[in-house]
């Protein structure tokens, strides 16, 4: 985190940053880490003497050979005047189609054209992706859960009950569970009915309605639903109909969003507590739309469920696993686990004998250099009889991307280093020459046949 000049100097000075004279006069600088390496950003120039604000955009560094590309007149001249006083802020960091759709996302919630604090003079700007509107789908879930009703344009839904016999005509639901059903819940929901004789008014089925309604689908209470309909004694269900005017603009990212948001932080009874699990699943949902694990949109989800450092590094993990996952063609073999790892193990295992050493090895990783000191190094101490005279690596790829990018650069940079390692590369030593290295390198199978 940079929020000195003399740090963002030590840490950009070498790339061509530079600091405006507004910044040096007010020394207000704030750039966030960027951990996730990311290669876009937004920034905020403020004003400190009128409150007056710039938001942009930018790839690259802060600061680097780039201020702004504001054409505003009187920005400018107040942004170069000798004595102006400007605070700069980058408020986010991630990946550039993100980054412009967010820009425009801010100008649009300051309404930055009209703004009379505004020096942005336009509100449109070019925008790839729509970035869901959390805040509002945070108010209107805890309308539906505290108050049993839903108000939009001044209209306000409220629930109603229909025969139950409605719920086996939703087809699909928005289930905000990793899992899909949680038969402990289910029969606990279906216990509690039979001890009220049948009473589903605690019980809430929320449905995204349509003009036609066969395309109805269930946002939340699959589970309530599923008790109510396993229940003799239950005639009725207490069903919120959202209408089509309502989420029609929605994204399928802020159905799901909203979904798992009507499972809310505070428990109560009758609703399941949200897991990891749950929390991975819908990150996992934002990651494959293009959103950074450090976007404000996942990290306000995450905030409002409470979720620690330590659980949030659980999630990501989970969700990056499943975003792996889901990049891999249908028939694409996983050597990380199941038959492909006993494949991959079996293989290693047979080569691994004498003076040769056979090791796995993914494609994606940072390099097998460390693995390649240790050869060096152990052959320096072993007998003759256990110096290692060969290195076999079976090359497996996790994803078609890692595929792609060893055969386009980091296989030339693994040789490369390996020559360096066993000094092949013109300065050759007395030690080396002792015990030369022969490097073969040999691919797994990336994708199965496909049935026809």
């Amino acid at each position: 985190m940079i929020t000195t000049i003399e740090e963002y100097n030590n840490k950009y000075y070498a790339e061509g940053g530079s600091i405006p004279l507004c910044l040096k006069n007010s020394k207000k600088i704030f750039i966030p880490d960027n951990i996730e390496n990311q290669d876009s950003f937004i920034y905020k120039w403020v004003n400190l003497d009128n409150k007056m604000f710039y938001y942009g955009s930018r790839k690259g560094s802060p600061l680097v050979d780039y201020s702004f590309s504001s054409e505003n007149k009187i920005f400018i001249k107040d942004f170069n005047k000798k004595n102006a006083k400007f605070s700069f802020e980058v408020t986010e960091w991630g990946p550039h189609e993100y980054i412009l759709s967010k820009e425009k996302k801010i100008l649009n919630e300051n309404n930055a054209k009209n703004n009379p604090l505004s020096y942005n003079l336009s509100n449109e700007t070019f925008s790839i992706m729509k970035i869901p509107n959390i805040d509002k789908i945070q108010k209107m879930a805890d309308e539906i859960i505290y108050k049993k009703q839903l108000t939009y344009n001044g209209v306000t839904y409220k629930r109603k009950i229909c025969g139950k016999d409605i719920l086996k005509t939703i087809k699909k639901w928005y289930q905000p569970r990793f899992y899909d059903i949680n038969t402990d819940h289910l029969r606990n929901l279906k216990n509690e009915l039979d001890d009220l004789g049948g009473n589903t008014e605690h019980l809430q089925v929320v449905i995204l309605d349509f003009k036609d309604t066969s395309k109805r689908i269930g946002l939340d209470g699959k589970h309530s639903g599923g008790a109510i309909t396993n229940c003799k004694k239950a005639t009725d269900v207490h069903i919120l109909f959202i209408p089509e005017e309502v989420h029609k603009d929605f994204s399928e990212l802020e159905k799901k969003t909203f979904a798992l948001r009507l499972n809310p932080p505070p428990q109560t009874p009758t609703i399941l507590r949200t897991t990891n699990d749950d929390h991975a699943d819908l990150v996992f949902n934002y990651l494959k739309e293009g959103f950074s694990s450090s976007s404000s949109e996942i990290q306000i989800i995450l905030d409002e469920y409470k979720v620690n450092s330590k659980d949030r590094k659980k999630i990501f993990k989970i969700a990056n696993k499943l975003l792996k996952n889901f990049k891999k063609p249908t028939n694409w073999i996983n050597y990380e686990e199941g038959s492909g790892l006993k494949e991959i193990n079996k293989i290693v295992k047979k080569f691994n004998k004498g003076s040769t050493r056979c090791v796995k090895y993914s494609s994606a990783g940072t390099g097998p250099y460390r693995l390649f000191r240790e050869v060096f190094e152990h052959n320096l101490k072993a007998s003759p009889s256990n110096v290692i005279k060969t290195l076999r690596l079976r090359i497996y790829h996790p994803t078609p991307e890692a595929e792609k990018k060893w055969f386009s650069g980091l296989l030339q940079r693994t040789t490369k280093f390996l020559n360096h390692c066993m000094n092949r590369d013109g300065n050759d030593t007395d030690e080396t020459n002792k015990h030369p290295v022969e490097l073969i390198i040999e691919y797994m199978d990336t994708t199965k046949a496909k049935n026809i």
